[in-house]
């Protein structure tokens, strides 16, 4: 979870504020996993599609470790 709001910390619109509090409330490493495409809409929308790309791949490596 700290990870996933590691990686949109930065982004403050709207459908960031509402990704946010949807990490904080996701139950378990799977409900994590689904929203990590939608944390790869709001920082490509506050940044770059490559820094999108980059961040949720540091994502990825931590979460596939969970035996999604």
């Amino acid at each position: 979870r700290s990870a996933l709001l590691e990686s949109v910390k930065d982004c403050r619109d709207m459908p960031a504020l509402r990704l946010h509090a949807r990490i904080t409330r996701a139950n378990t490493a799977q409900d994590l996993w689904i929203l990590r495409a939608d944390a790869h809409d709001v920082i490509a929308r506050h940044h770059s599609q490559t820094i999108a790309a980059q961040r949720i791949q540091k994502l990825e490596l931590i979460l596939e470790g969970r035996n999604l």
